[in-house]
């Protein structure tokens, strides 16, 4: 082989190595643009399947009991009379945990109630410190 018989199969191999580059450029974007495309589907899907948490009725948890729902839950604190600016800062949360902070206050407020009577009723500041005290996660 000649000296410019080697330059060109040298040329033509870096030809070919970068479009193989780009042919592998292209075939991982597809890739990555297939998987948004399921991942965003499944979401979707989830979404349709559990609108009930946003739309009203009993939402599912995760062990299968139905909670109540996030304006449920949301009215639910608002009748503890907790400020509403308080209540934004846990409305966050999804169903299940807006209706563990209000089973929390509901058994609170039983057991001050067996405890002092009805003469002695909790305070709703209680309620208040604590969710102002909360860390969301």
């Amino acid at each position: 082989m000649g000296m410019w018989e080697g330059i060109l199969h040298g040329v033509e191999t870096d030809r070919a190595r970068k479009e193989k580059e780009k042919t592998e450029a292209k075939l991982d974007a597809q890739f990555e643009e297939g998987n948004r495309l399921k991942l965003l589907d499944m979401a979707l899907k989830y979404a349709n399947k559990n609108r009930n948490n946003f739309t009203g009725g009993k939402a599912a948890s995760a062990s299968g009991k139905s909670v109540d729902t996030v304006e449920q839950s949301l009215e639910q604190l608002k009748q503890f009379g907790i400020p509403d600016e308080v209540i934004s800062k846990v409305a966050g949360g999804g169903a299940g945990d807006l209706a563990k902070i209000v089973t929390a206050f509901t058994q609170a407020k039983e057991e001050h109630l067996k405890e002092y009577g009805e003469v002695n009723p909790m305070p709703n500041e209680m309620f208040v410190e604590a969710l102002n005290n909360a860390v969301i996660t």
